[in-house]
């Protein structure tokens, strides 16, 4: 197996196992075993462990997920629409304001 993350690092992996269809001719599917936390080296170790990591030989490979993941959830609580609300209604003001300086502009 080649290795493009170090042995220490510590993410999120997904853990998918080898295409079962050796037949080179077919379609290809690996699937996805688990998706764990830990560092890369254990992560390795434990995905070696997995049904379906090894189904004809090669083995399977493993994905980090990016740490910049999105909490949506976030963005729909009651803190953050209450927040927009705010914001709205400032956004407003200033197109208030900006029109009034304008006006008072022309005299």
């Amino acid at each position: 197996m080649i290795h493009k993350y170090l042995s220490e690092e510590k993410g999120i992996w997904k853990i998918f196992g080898e295409d079962p269809n050796c037949d080179f001719g077919g379609s290809h599917h690996t699937p996805l075993l688990e998706t764990v936390i830990g560092t890369y080296k254990n992560v390795v170790e434990y995905a070696q462990s997995l049904a379906g990591w090894t189904t004809w030989g090669g083995g399977g490979h493993i994905e980090k997920i990016p740490d910049n993941l999105v909490d949506v959830d976030g963005l729909f609580s009651t803190e953050a629409k209450q927040l927009k609300k705010e914001k709205d209604a400032l956004i407003n003001r200033l197109t208030e304001i900006d029109s009034e300086l304008e006006q008072l502009k022309r005299g």
